[in-house]
């Protein structure tokens, strides 16, 4: 009986709870309640009725929204290599195909004499001599091998007291128009003293020398009057030419070479001695001023000194030797004539 009642008395409360729900103001979208029979262990033995229970609902979670699909960055596609750099030139001057061709080669690690030489269709002892190499097999790097003679500067005459035009053109042998194109010279008929001219080219300056020991190929160190030629003087031998010019005139390299001796020297006075290969030495003295040391190597026509009045001298002037394994010879069979 006891057993009954309980199982009424669990009914009722049941049903009570089942209407509150009804009742109540649950918000819409509550979660529905079924109803389930819990059956015991007790009640089967006894035939009863099954216990009604109320299933605890299951809440799912929402679903977490997906994270968006980041877009995928295309790969950068990877820059071309660069090309490498071109080699610098090896030479001083235009290369290029129509241009000038080259006057000087750089040397670089591993060359030699007689590569540099093939590469230029030139001969070994050629570049020797224009370079005043006393030992072709020994080459430094970055050390410049000239590959040709510089051409001669041209001529210039220093105007005085009463010369023209026509005096100086009839001096050189050249005409007086070709002066005045030359040295665009507004005014022909008034000349001050003390002007230079430039003087044209002739026939004559483009000869070779007068003797065939010119394939030195020379070039006048200074431009100016000569005053005394080699051979007998005051009762000895003048061993080289003077050549009178204002102090401070620049002297050029007759020829490359490497400069063997820079300094005062005895009656010379401040000199130079530049050695040319194939024996051949070349002397600058009486100089107020030298602008190279020994060592250097100098170019054709390259300053190396500057006129003065040192050592046993009676005014500024340069004396100019030529000097073939120790002889002295006349300059003037090396110089274009003039």
């Amino acid at each position: 009986m006891s057993a009954y009642s309980s199982y009424c008395r669990q009914v009722l409360a049941t049903t009570l709870f089942v209407a509150l729900l009804s009742i109540l103001p649950f918000p819409a979208g509550a979660p529905t309640y079924q109803i389930a029979y819990l059956v015991s262990a007790n009640e089967e033995k006894q035939g009863g009725a099954p216990e009604q229970v109320v299933e605890t609902p299951k809440v799912e979670a929402p679903e977490a929204p997906e994270t968006p699909k980041v877009a995928e960055v295309p790969e950068t596609p990877e820059a071309p290599e660069a090309p490498e750099a071109p080699v610098p030139q090896e030479v001083t001057s235009a290369t290029a195909v129509g241009g000038p061709a080259p006057k000087a080669h750089v040397v670089r690690a591993g060359e030699t004499l007689s590569c540099i030489a093939s590469r230029y269709q030139l001969s070994v002892g050629r570049l020797a001599d224009l370079n005043a190499l006393t030992n072709p097999h020994r080459l430094s790097i970055g050390q410049r091998i000239l590959l040709s003679e510089l051409p001669a500067p041209p001529r210039q005459h220093q105007v005085r007291s009463g010369e023209n035009l026509w005096v100086v053109a009839g001096r050189y042998g050249v005409s007086v128009t070709s002066i005045i194109e030359l040295n665009s010279l507004k005014s022909p008929d008034q000349l001050r003293v003390g002007q230079v001219l430039l003087i044209p080219k002739t026939a004559s300056t483009l000869r070779a020398s007068r003797s065939s020991l010119n394939a030195a190929g020379m070039i006048w160190p200074v431009l100016g009057r000569i005053t005394s030629r080699f051979g007998p003087r005051w009762g000895t031998i003048h061993q080289g030419l003077d050549i009178a010019a204002p102090t401070g005139t620049e002297i050029v390299a007759a020829r490359a070479g490497r400069v063997v001796l820079a300094g005062w020297w005895g009656g010379y006075g401040k000199c130079v001695l530049i050695y040319h290969g194939s024996g051949m030495h070349t002397l600058y003295a009486h100089a107020s001023r030298l602008l190279v040391t020994e060592g250097d190597r100098v170019v054709q026509g390259e300053a190396i000194a500057k006129i003065g009045s040192t050592g046993n001298s009676t005014g500024p002037h340069l004396h100019f030797e030529v000097r073939i394994n120790d002889d002295f010879r006349d300059p003037l069979n090396f110089l274009p004539e003039r």
